[in-house]
Order: structure tokens, then sequence, then C-alpha cells
């Protein structure tokens, strides 16, 4: 692997990143459909098998929550008595990180700054960029 995340894609340094911290044992990106986008994994993790998860954890909410008109969850974060899950949403993407409780603050914050990291590579990568007409722009009508 590169040193300092060079040539790794935007997913990659956000999961590798949030991995960076002691108390996680899984960032994984994943897509609508549950597809695995990039992951880090410590401990035995199997990214593959969890990445489904984000997506069912969301979709179950934003039933229930949508019974109660309150919308569709952003992020849910959930607090077992040795785990924490937490799932952040951005567009079609979902960033999921699995960690030991005793994660600190500076977990929440290199949650934070993660999917700021998956927002930024989303929208370069995603996003609708208008077409342009090179005839139009470089043509003056007569």
């Amino acid at each position: 692997m590169p040193f300092g995340g060079h040539g790794l894609n935007g997913f990659d340094r956000a999961t590798r990143y949030i991995g960076e911290h002691n108390a996680v044992q899984l960032a994984a990106v994943v897509d609508h459909e549950g597809l695995l986008l990039s992951h880090f994994v410590r401990g035995g993790a199997d990214a593959e098998m969890q990445a489904p998860y984000a997506v069912q954890f969301m979709e179950s909410n934003s039933r229930i929550l949508e019974r109660g008109a309150w919308g569709t969850p952003d992020r849910v974060d959930m607090i077992m008595k040795d785990w924490r899950v937490v799932i952040c949403r951005e567009q079609s993407i979902a960033l999921m990180v699995v960690a030991e409780r005793h994660g600190d603050d500076l977990l929440a914050i290199r949650i934070n700054q993660g999917l700021e990291l998956v927002r930024k590579y989303y929208a370069e990568r995603y996003s609708q960029k208008p077409a342009v007409n090179p005839e139009r722009s470089y043509v003056p009508s007569t």
C-alpha cells in the first residue's frame, strides 16, 4: 500500500483514515444495493458480509420514521453492550463504522471527517456536469 494514502480514491482514503482509530473494527463505504465500494477491517471483521447491513439499517429506520412523519435519517448511531455501529448516508452511498463501544470523542471526529471525504469524492466523481456545446461557446452567431 502506498505510504500516506497516495494513489487511493476518496472512499479508500476515508475508510483508511477512520480505521486509524484503534477502536474501529470495520469502516466501509457501501452503495445503495449494499455492495462494498471500499473498506478497512481489523480483527477478522468480514466486510463483504457486513456491508449490506448498512442499507438494511437505513431502510428499516426510514420506514419507522416515515410513519411518524419525521422523514428519513441521515445518520443512525447504535450503541450496544460492547459495540457501536454508526451509519451515515450521503446521496446513494452509505458509510458504516463498527467500533468497540469504548471509542472516544476522537472517533466521532474521525467519522465526521471521513464522511466529508466521502462527500467530496462522491461529488467529484458522480456529479452531473452540464454538457457544453463547444460550437455555442466559441462560434458567435451571425
